[in-house]
């Protein structure tokens, strides 16, 4: 036997000693060890908030991390904090948003390691969700906007989520939400859901919103308030310079314009299957102008007979009645409503 041949059986054996020892020596992985991954979320920017279809579209940061002991070094000096690697460096987990409508667009801005071998891997995103808007405190609503990060293909039975504190913030720059929400907080918890029967984990950040109000106060409900008002005010005037078919065309004609109000308000009001505070809030004008309007002919009834002191005590009850009454209803919808 010649010396290659002798060279070539000592490789032979030498790799049947290995995979020797790596199948049956040395021990196999456990069979629910998951492989832990933090994942972190930074919202840059609230785009939209789509109250008819219920979906939002947000732009933000997704940081996920994870070990790898391979990777770990020694750092030459306190500025070393930190090393960039290749992708083919590493296994790189696979996550995505469990609620997202459309494919979301990731951008990676960051891929590195820090010394104790932990890797990093930084996407900037933006991506459409869908949400479920509880709107019946319109438009003094408040409401939480999740987004779901979950394991995607194969690692979906591979990896388990859980939330990185530390890096999940909102960024308070003055371009982060729109003008009619207000940003609140950033809730994240864990999140598990049914896939194909097996259980998956991921993580659920809320982002939670508060809608700014003031422009409805001053463009809607004030007004409507003053239009329901001037219903009435012929019931405070002399009844010698107001008689009861002034008060109807007085009654009539603001109820027109409660009409006409409403119709070109409707368009701005979100679309739901039930009744929103607001509704309800235009609901009860449009019946406090209906009722001025029954007082005012029931008022020229009296008169027709001759009654025309009970038509005078119809009046002043109707001045007194109605507004009070009007106050009370609607303190009673707000509290209701909240």
């Amino acid at each position: 036997m010649t010396k290659g041949h002798l060279v070539r059986l000592a490789r032979i054996t030498l790799a049947g000693i290995y995979l020797f020892v790596l199948a049956f020596v040395l021990p196999f992985p456990a069979a629910g060890a998951l492989k832990t991954v933090q994942v972190g979320v930074r919202i840059h920017d609230l785009n939209e908030v789509d109250e008819l279809h219920e979906r939002w579209d947000v732009s933000g940061t997704l940081i996920t991390s994870w070990m790898e002991p391979k990777l770990k070094y020694r750092a030459n000096s306190r500025f070393e904090d930190h090393r960039d690697v290749s992708a083919n460096a590493l296994q790189i987990p696979s996550v995505g948003f469990a609620n997202a409508i459309d494919i979301p667009t990731f951008h990676r801005v960051d891929l590195f390691v820090r010394p104790n071998g932990r890797a990093f891997k930084v996407d900037n995103f933006r991506a459409l969700l869908s949400t479920h808007l509880n709107l019946r405190h319109f438009p003094f609503d408040t409401e939480n906007l999740p987004l779901i990060v979950v394991p995607l293909g194969h690692d979906v039975d591979h990896i388990m989520l859980i939330p990185d504190v530390a890096q999940s913030q909102l960024m308070d720059a003055s371009y982060s939400g729109l003008s009619q929400w207000r940003f609140l907080g950033l809730a994240i918890h864990p999140y598990t859901e049914s896939y194909f029967g097996n259980a998956e984990n991921g993580v659920k950040f809320d982002l939670q919103v508060q809608r700014n109000s003031q422009s409805y106060v001053w463009k809607f409900i004030i007004p409507l308030c003053l239009i329901v008002v001037i219903s009435w005010i012929s019931f405070w005037l002399a009844p010698a310079e107001f008689k009861s078919k002034d008060l109807l065309g007085t009654a009539v004609t603001t109820l027109l314009i409660v009409v006409a109000f409403t119709l070109s308000i409707t368009a701005l009001l979100p679309r739901t299957s039930y009744l929103t505070y607001i509704d309800v809030f235009l609901l009860t004008c449009f019946l406090f102008v209906i009722a001025a309007i029954a007082s005012t002919v029931g008022i020229n009834a009296l008169e027709l007979k001759g009654k025309h002191e009970r038509a005078l005590a119809l009046r002043r009850t109707a001045g007194a009645v109605l507004p009070l009454t009007f106050i009370l209803v609607q303190i009673a919808v707000f509290i209701f409503y909240q």
